[in-house]
């Protein structure tokens, strides 16, 4: 209660006696009960006329008393004479041989099968395994008594050896690399959310020392002759199946039938692979060819529908593109309406019609917006006849669309 507390009293002592030479403190023992008699009574008085503001010293009370709680938890957590005591670390910590931080890690697992796992995997020289049970409490919110009185976060604090809140001391981090390893799954995924939010709340030092990693299960195994490889997601998957095939493609384009073949073609194939992803994932009910072909011939570095003359051109290089790519019975029509600033493009097949339009409002699309700085690669290329060479097969490739769905098909 004396904390944030200030009074003046002043006593009259006839033989005064004091702690020390400076004469901070007075210490004469028949002034504290007279001094303690008045205080009690009078400040008793004052709370049972505002009960309110007792509420409020009360509340004090116990927030202080909550903090000095947890000071003193943090203290015992934290406490380790060195890196070769070991008496005060957590029972489940698995820990390695090194004693050297810069060169020791500390893998923080989900459950305590997980845990029996990784310490037949590791490495027990400089590898530590620490497993968590079940999932640690949310620290967003609650006191941090509440907070240190988790057993899970206990056991982290003590193996990290570096304290917490306002003991926290980043130097006597004990591993120099802590790699949260949870599954692939959701609870997984939200116990992974759950430890970071601890580090961030409580020790974001080690966050931006870059002492903590994130272990990204993978999703496949692929296997060739002796070789394994491990791979994320899918987009990993095609990219490593694409650099793995290249050897076997070879790429002609333009009027010159300029030949594309290794890195510069692992390149284009690449972004290939970003432009397909963007125009498949565009929400509309035009066609994905039409879209590839307007798209081919610069709609996406097109700022409004306000500029006639280039929109004809547009429509014009957009049929002759189209009828490019099209078997006899079919035939593309487009132009430009100007009273409704949109493009109509129609397409005929068997003597059935299609139509399709485009507003100017397909420029605000977030995709379109994306594929702009791909504008002069995407003409350069497909614009005239683009063919793809696959070992001995040769396919005609009019967009991303085409010949990433060769490439893919191939593999």
């Amino acid at each position: 209660m004396r904390e944030g507390l200030y009074a003046i009293i002043s006593v009259k002592v006839p033989d005064p006696k004091f702690s020390s030479q400076t004469k901070d403190k007075l210490v004469s023992s028949e002034v504290r009960p007279a001094v303690e008699g008045i205080i009690n009574e009078q400040l008793s008085h004052w709370m049972e006329e505002n009960p309110s503001d007792a509420k409020l010293i009360c509340k004090k009370i116990i927030d202080a008393a909550s903090a000095r709680e947890a000071a003193r938890k943090a203290r015992d957590l934290s406490r380790r004479k060195n890196a070769l005591d070991i008496s005060s670390l957590p029972g489940k910590l698995a820990d390695c041989q090194e004693k050297d931080a810069e060169k020791a890690e500390l893998f923080l697992v989900e459950g305590d099968s997980a845990g029996g796992s990784a310490k037949q995997a590791r490495n027990r020289i400089f590898q530590a395994i620490l497993p968590l049970r079940g999932k640690i409490l949310n620290t967003w919110q609650p006191r941090i008594s509440s907070v240190l009185a988790s057993n899970e976060i206990g056991a982290m604090i003590t193996a990290m050896g570096t304290g917490i809140d306002k003991d926290f001391t980043l130097e006597k981090l004990r591993y120099k690399k802590i790699i949260i390893m949870t599954d692939a799954d959701v609870d997984g995924s939200h116990i992974r959310t759950l430890i970071l939010t601890f580090f961030f709340k409580y020790m974001k030092e080690i966050i931006k020392n870059g002492h903590l990693y994130v272990a990204q299960p993978p999703l496949f195994k692929v296997k060739r002759g002796k070789s394994e490889v491990y791979l994320k997601d899918e987009d990993s998957l095609d990219h490593f199946l694409i650099e793995s095939s290249i050897k076997d493609f070879s790429l002609s384009y333009g009027k010159e039938k300029i030949e594309m073949i290794g890195d510069p073609l692992l390149n284009l194939l690449k972004n290939t692979y970003y432009q397909a992803k963007l125009i498949t994932n565009i929400v509309t009910d035009i066609n994905h060819n039409v879209l590839q072909s307007l798209l081919v011939n610069g709609l996406a570095e097109l700022i409004d529908f306000s500029d006639i003359k280039k929109l004809k051109k547009l429509c014009s290089s957009v049929d002759k593109h189209l009828n490019l790519q099209s078997k006899n019975d079919e035939k593309w029509e487009s132009n430009f309406i100007t009273e409704s600033k949109q493009i109509n493009i129609k397409h005929t097949s068997n003597e059935l019609e299609k139509k399709y339009f485009i507003k100017e409002d397909i420029l605000l699309i977030p995709e379109i917006k994306a594929l702009k700085k791909f504008t002069e690669e995407l003409g350069d290329i497909f614009k005239s006849t683009t063919k793809l060479k696959v070992s001995e097969k040769v396919f005609d490739v009019f967009g991303p669309l085409d010949l990433y769905n060769i490439v893919y098909d191939f593999y």
